[in-house]
C-alpha cells in the first residue's frame, strides 16, 4: 500500500532553514543540494511501509505514535495515519539538538 506524504509547514521551515544554514553559513551549494535531496529522498521513502522506523521512545510522543528517522545528520519526525493512508512528516531537526526543546 502507498501512503500519501504530507509535509506539514513547519517541517518546510525546517528544510529551508537546514538549506540556508549550509548553502549560507556554510558557504557550500552542493553541499545543501545534497542534504535537501537526501531528506526529499527519506521523505518520499516513507510512502512505502512507514511503519519501518521506530517509536519515538520519548513521551509524550511515545504515546502519540510519533515515528523517527535518521537522515544524515537530521531527524525526521512523523506520523502515519492508517485510515486516511498518510504520512505525516511534523518535524526535521539537527540530530544533535536537544530534541524535547525542538519538538
Amino acid at each position: 500500500m502507498n501512503y500519501k506524504v504530507i509535509v506539514s509547514e513547519q517541517a518546510e521551515r525546517d528544510l529551508e532553514s537546514i538549506y540556508s544554514y549550509i548553502y549560507h553559513e556554510l558557504k557550500s551549494k552542493l553541499s545543501a543540494e545534497r542534504v535537501a535531496l537526501r531528506l526529499h529522498g527519506a521523505m518520499i521513502g516513507l510512502s512505502m511501509m512507514p511503519k519501518r522506523y521506530r517509536l519515538y521512545p520519548i513521551e509524550p510522543w511515545l504515546s502519540r505514535e510519533v515515528r523517527s528517522v535518521s537522515v544524515g545528520n537530521y531527524v525526521m519526525f512523523y506520523l502515519v495515519k492508517e485510515d486516511e493512508s498518510e504520512v505525516w512528516i511534523t518535524r526535521i531537526v539537527f540530530g544533535k539538538r536537544n530534541m524535547k526543546k525542538a519538538l
